[in-house]
């Protein structure tokens, strides 16, 4: 919801003249349009601990016609000084709605451990994600999350180790770049080699239209994940966005077409392999069964800490619809779409 916040604080700003430029005009949008970022983030950050990392470009795509230009702008602004915050309190409490949203999947968490009886279930927490009215465009980070947790856990569990090795008939070179050897290798001098935990990372903040990285490991690939079946389209995407050697791609499943189409790429791909969700399953059920007090325990430890990074409580919105004194706007006058059947 970057883009609804950043109309609110557009409009939140010009309504208490807090922070303008000299000269501003709700219908001037070059007046505000770099200063309105910064407002957008700062709320953005207090409620989610995340601010846009995309392009300019696209951040300001909320001004163009089909979205809310200055004309709009100014007629928002119109609706919002004449019952002084109304347009800002509906974007808000519309923030609110969609973070209450996850209360189930939160508590499906934190109900559902690695124990026989009640075991946490991969496609049951999922589902919560696909029938939850409005949390369909949240189902690729959910998937995300449980996809990183679970490969973590395993791989932690493991205990790999990763050694980088300078080849011997290279060590005089780096003896020459020594201060690269240490800052960039982490060779001290007269090393030739280091050993690394095995580990997995989040990039984080991603667009949810990104072909990006999602996740990478320190011993190879690339990991990509999409909640959709596979495609050629979408095979071929990956493999041309994702700068990797090695790739591993994570879908919901694989169809007929994208099957033979992999077959026919084997050996010429960056792909090292496909993860479909039938595969997650299974591996979620040994992980809470037959490795519930290691592996299971550490893969809810996870799934916890990042649900609560990507997925915040909504005590911070809360607090804010106090500060601003939203709750005293009366419900009656607010303004509201026509979605919502009042024109």
């Amino acid at each position: 919801m970057y883009k609804p916040i950043h109309v609110a604080e557009v409009l939140y700003h010009f309504r208490e003249g807090i922070d303008l430029p000299e000269g501003a005009d709700v219908e001037h949008l070059e007046s505000y349009r770099n200063r309105s970022k910064t407002w957008r983030n700062s709320v953005t950050d207090r409620l989610s601990g995340h601010h846009s990392t995309s392009s300019s470009r696209y951040q300001d795509d909320v001004f163009n016609d089909n979205a809310v230009p200055p004309s709009a702008m100014a007629d928002l602004a119109k609706h919002n000084d004449a019952v002084p915050g109304q347009v800002e309190r509906y974007i808000y409490l519309k923030y609110a709605e969609k973070v209450s949203r996850v209360s189930g999947a939160r508590q499906y968490i934190s109900s559902h451990g690695t124990s026989t009886a009640s075991p946490f279930q991969l496609g049951t927490f999922m589902d919560l994600f696909i029938r939850t009215p409005g949390l369909g465009t949240s189902v690729d980070k959910a998937y995300e999350i449980v996809v990183f947790s679970l490969f973590t856990a395993i791989v932690r569990y493991a205990k790999l180790d990763i050694t980088l090795t300078v080849n011997k008939a290279r060590v005089g070179a780096l003896r020459d770049f020594g201060d690269f050897a240490k800052a960039v290798l982490g060779l001290e001098p007269g090393e030739s080699q280091r050993t690394l935990n095995g580990n997995i990372f989040r990039i984080g903040a991603t667009n949810a239209a990104d072909g990006g990285v999602d996740m990478w490991a320190n011993f190879g690939p690339a990991i990509q994940v999409k909640h959709i079946t596979l495609s050629p389209e979408v095979y071929r995407e990956a493999t041309t966005k994702v700068q990797a050697d090695e790739i591993i791609l994570v879908c919901k499943r694989l169809d007929v077409e994208a099957v033979n189409y992999l077959l026919q790429q084997t050996g010429n791909s960056k792909v090292r392999s496909v993860v479909s969700e039938e595969q997650l399953v299974k591996w979620y059920e040994v992980a809470m069964s037959k490795y519930g007090d290691t592996i299971g325990r550490d893969t809810l430890v996870y799934i916890n800490r990042e649900f609560a990074r990507e997925f915040p409580p909504n005590h911070e919105v809360e607090e804010l619809l106090e500060e601003r004194g939203y709750p005293k706007i009366n419900p009656e006058a607010t303004w509201r779409t026509d979605i919502d059947g009042v024109t």
